[in-house]
């Protein structure tokens, strides 16, 4: 078993791994937040493919379902983020009428699955996936819009998903034979050209928009490696918080001999957001924290597979094109 890319990065940032595909910090991740408790969400959002023996296997920190996910319950998953954390059980069908009879399915349910803070640090973190030039989908995103999502590779190229979303829209992509065989090299990309051609065409002549950020989510300079306020000699980088998990204490690990505590601000840009997110799963309070991501994990990605993760580091043009706000302050340079 092995991640997206080969080596060893040492302590990275949940962000940096997300975008990575760095499979042993997600398997870390659930150990510490509990495989029922992970489930659990998946349940919440009417997943149906769900089986006992789930219940105790690791690997569906990398989607390792048993049964795999149908990619309608990939795409309301996905949107639950988009959302602001609100499940909307939408379909495609509307209305069913015969001579005889009608059936109305325009009334929607929905239910509240996430916090909006946690699905707005979740949405923010995998805007990285595209933005990021180590991104596994680096240059697929769609021009001037803001998007979020997630690649899934398993390691023998049985199965390839796709899913990203944008303030409007969500589209999820699975690429793969029915009788399990492994995909051929030339179409290993063919996923994420298909999102982009969909998304592409739905975005036409929609302007720019931001993902809404909650009122009490606030961004913080913190050290890069320890996560809690930096001193003289710290590297310094900027990340969201929720307003009651903001670190108080400060790194104790790059201190040279200065007396003044770094000068850290709240980013005080509060500008108009707004969301209109229409068709369009979990995250910590915080998603700074350090995680060495040493070990090995059974690799199959975050999107709904049961086989092994663990090869999609794969690109594209550089047309990022998000009109978002400049990625520098989230780059990580290793020291």
């Amino acid at each position: 078993p092995k991640n997206a890319y080969y080596g060893y990065k040492g302590a990275i940032t949940a962000r940096d791994a997300l975008a990575m595909s760095t499979n042993t910090i997600a398997f870390k991740l659930l150990k510490d937040l509990g495989i029922d408790t992970g489930l659990n969400y998946l349940k919440e959002m009417n997943f149906t493919t769900l089986d006992p023996a789930d219940y105790s296997a690791p690997s569906i920190a990398l989607g390792g379902l048993t049964n795999g996910v149908t990619v309608v319950e990939m795409a309301k998953g996905y949107a639950t983020l988009a959302n602001k954390g609100k499940y909307i059980d939408k379909d495609c069908v509307i209305k069913i009428e015969s001579d005889e009879k009608k059936y109305d399915f325009s009334k929607v349910k929905e239910k509240k699955v996430y916090s909006a803070d946690a699905a707005f640090m979740m949405t923010d973190m995998m805007e990285g996936v595209f933005k990021k030039t180590v991104g596994t989908a680096y240059g697929v995103a769609v021009d001037h819009q803001i998007v979020a999502g997630k690649t899934g590779t398993t390691e023998a190229y049985n199965d390839l998903w796709f899913v990203g979303y944008t303030p409007y829209y969500t589209c999820a992509v699975w690429s793969g034979y029915d009788n399990n065989e492994k995909l051929p090299d030339y179409a290993r990309n063919f996923h994420k050209a298909l999102w982009k051609k969909v998304m592409t065409r739905i975005h036409e002549g929609l302007p720019s928009k931001e993902f809404e950020k909650p009122a009490s989510v606030e961004k913080l300079s913190v050290c890069e490696e320890t996560g809690l306020l930096p001193r003289a000699g710290c590297p310094v980088i900027t990340e969201y918080f929720d307003v009651g998990t903001m670190p108080t204490e400060y790194c104790d690990q790059h201190f040279y001999g200065s007396n003044d505590d770094y000068d850290y601000n709240y980013d005080a840009d509060s500008s108009d957001q707004t969301d209109n997110t229409t068709d369009t799963d979990n995250s910590e309070n915080s998603d700074n924290g350090n995680t060495d991501n040493s070990g090995d994990s059974n690799n199959t990605d975050d999107n709904g597979n049961s086989s092994d993760d663990g090869t999609d580091n794969t690109g594209g043009s550089d047309d990022n094109g998000d009109g978002n706000e400049d990625d520098s302050s989230y780059q990580v340079d290793y020291y």
